[in-house]
């Protein structure tokens, strides 16, 4: 099955505890924020599901770190994304 979508279309990605931190850190560096801050402005796009909803672009250029092989910020072996 082949799946379209634009880099502009909102996808949800399932990262672990360790994710979220690093996630967080990301955040708080970019955009030269207090870990606090960072953390809220998280929180504003995590789902009720445990998600992170974010336009696909953003998720690649801000969490580019996080997506290698082996990666330990996500659960099992694999990257889940859901495209809504």
């Amino acid at each position: 099955m082949k799946v379209q979508f634009s880099l502009n279309d909102k996808v949800k990605i399932f990262p672990n505890e360790k994710g979220q931190a690093k996630m967080i850190e990301i955040l708080a560096q970019q955009y030269k924020l207090p870990i606090i801050d960072a953390a809220n402005r998280f929180d504003i796009n995590t789902t009720t599901d445990g998600g992170y909803k974010e336009q696909l672009w953003n998720i690649i250029d801000l969490f580019s770190e996080i997506f290698t092989i082996g990666s330990p910020y996500f659960e099992n072996s694999h990257l889940e994304i859901k495209v809504d």
